[in-house]
C-alpha cells in the first residue's frame, strides 16, 4: 500500500514538472503595448509589441492619407500624425493580427508661416467675390534640394509594350474604349498598369524581404534603378516602388510614365509619393505622361494629384495631352497642383496638356493660368479658365 501511495506521488510531481511550463508559457501572451493612440498632427508615437521573438510586419491597415509609418523596427514603430482622422496599424506577426486604432486631432500648421507673426486672416467669400486687379499671387518657394550625385545612371524609358485589348477585357480594358486604344504594361512586364494602385519613389535601391517580384529599370540594366512591388492589402493589386541612390533620375523621355496607374476606389492616400527623390531637370517630353491617371475604380473618389515644389519641366518641350482624361471616369471634379517648378519656357506649340481633364488646376503664376488657356484647343472639354486657380 505505501509503494502505491509512492508510486502515485511521483506520477502527480513528474506532471506537474510537465504541465508548469506549458501553463507558464500560455501565460506570456503576445500583444501590444495598447489599443489605441491618439495624437496630434505632426506629433509621433511609439507602438510596441511585447512578447515576441519572432518576425514582426508593420503597415497601415487603412487611412494610409492621416498617419506615417516610421523607424520600423522587430518590436517598435514610430506612428505619425500626419491629418485630422482615424487610422489602424496593424501587427502581424506569422499569421497573428495584432491592430491599434489610431486617432489624430488638430489641424496642419501652415509650413509658410512665419514664427513670431500672426498669420492673416482669410476672407469669406461672397456670391460674387471680388477680385482686386491689383493684387499679385504670394510665391512661395521650397526649400533647396541638394543636387543628385553627377551619374550617367537614370530611368530607362517607358517601352509601351501594348496591350492585346481584345483579350484583356476582364482586366478592365473594353474593346472599343473611349479614351483611346494604347494601353499598355508597366515598363514591358506582363503587370496591366491599371493594376497598380501607388508608385513610390525612393532614394535607396534597398528592397524589403516580402516584396512580390522586382524588375532592373536603368536604362543601362546595371541595377542602377530598381523597381520592387507588394500588395501590403491583398486585393489584387500591387504598390511599385521605384529606387536609385540619391534620389531616381528621370529619362529625357518620360512620355507615358504614369499613364493609366492609379484606383481611385481603392486610394486612401495619393497615388504618387515621394516626388522630392524624383529628378526630372533633365526631361524634354512629358506627353502623355499622366493619361488616364486615376481614371479606374468602381467606386468614385475626386483625384488629388500633388506635384510639389520639385517637379521640374524647365526643359520639357513636348507636353501634348499630359493631362488627358486624368480621373475622369470618376465624374467628380478632382484637383491637380502643379508646384512652382513647373515650367513652360520651352513649350512652343498649343499642346493642349489638360484635354479632357475635369480638374481644377492650381498654379503659381498668372502667366501660367494664362499659358493654359491659351494652349487648350478651342470647343474641346476640360480644363477652362475658371478651373484654374492661382495660388496665393
Amino acid at each position: 500500500m505505501k509503494h502505491k501511495k509512492i508510486v502515485a506521488k511521483s506520477i502527480l510531481f513528474v506532471m506537474g514538472i510537465t504541465i508548469l511550463p506549458i501553463q507558464s508559457e500560455a501565460a506570456i501572451k503576445t500583444k501590444l503595448n495598447t489599443k489605441s493612440i491618439t495624437l496630434k498632427v505632426g506629433q509621433t508615437k511609439m507602438l510596441k509589441v511585447k512578447n515576441t521573438k519572432k518576425k514582426v510586419h508593420w503597415c497601415i491597415k487603412s487611412g494610409k492619407k492621416y498617419i506615417k509609418l516610421k523607424a520600423k523596427k522587430r518590436a517598435s514603430v514610430k506612428i505619425v500624425g500626419v491629418k485630422k482622422g482615424t487610422a489602424k496599424v496593424q501587427c502581424k506577426i506569422g499569421k497573428k493580427k495584432l491592430i491599434c486604432r489610431v486617432k489624430v486631432n488638430g489641424k496642419r500648421n501652415n509650413p509658410n508661416r512665419i514664427a513670431g507673426t500672426t498669420p492673416t486672416p482669410i476672407p469669406t467669400p461672397t456670391s460674387t467675390p471680388q477680385v482686386k486687379a491689383e493684387a499679385t499671387p504670394v510665391v512661395t518657394s521650397a526649400p533647396p534640394r541638394g543636387t543628385h550625385i553627377p551619374t550617367e545612371n537614370r530611368l530607362m524609358a517607358e517601352p509601351l509594350k501594348k496591350m492585346d485589348t481584345v483579350t484583356q477585357t476582364e482586366d478592365g480594358y473594353p474593346i472599343s474604349y473611349p479614351y483611346g486604344t494604347d494601353f499598355h504594361y508597366f515598363f514591358g512586364t506582363d503587370i496591366p498598369r491599371n493594376k497598380i494602385e501607388k508608385v513610390t519613389f525612393s532614394d535607396s535601391v534597398l528592397m524589403p524581404h516580402e516584396v512580390i517580384g522586382s524588375l532592373d529599370l536603368s536604362e543601362k540594366q546595371n541595377k542602377s534603378v530598381m523597381a520592387w512591388y507588394v500588395d501590403r492589402d491583398d486585393d489584387g493589386q500591387y504598390e511599385v516602388t521605384i529606387g536609385q541612390e540619391g534620389g531616381v533620375i528621370a529619362n529625357p523621355n518620360s512620355s507615358y510614365l504614369f499613364s493609366d496607374i492609379g484606383d481611385l476606389s481603392t486610394a486612401d492616400s495619393p497615388i504618387i509619393e515621394g516626388l522630392e527623390y524624383f529628378y526630372t531637370s533633365d526631361v524634354t517630353d512629358m506627353s502623355k505622361m499622366f493619361l488616364r491617371f486615376g481614371m479606374f475604380g468602381e467606386e468614385k473618389k475626386s483625384l488629388d494629384l500633388d506635384l510639389g515644389e520639385y517637379f521640374d519641366t524647365t526643359n520639357v518641350t513636348n507636353m501634348a495631352e499630359m493631362f488627358a482624361f486624368c480621373g475622369i471616369e470618376s465624374n467628380i471634379p478632382g484637383r491637380i497642383r502643379l508646384g512652382a517648378a513647373f515650367d513652360v519656357t520651352h513649350i512652343t506649340a498649343n499642346q493642349s496638356p489638360f484635354f479632357s481633364c475635369y480638374s481644377t488646376v492650381y498654379v503659381s503664376t498668372q502667366e501660367m493660368k494664362e499659358w493654359i488657356v491659351t494652349t487648350q484647343s478651342v470647343g474641346e472639354l476640360g480644363v477652362g479658365e475658371s478651373n484654374i486657380i492661382v495660388e496665393r
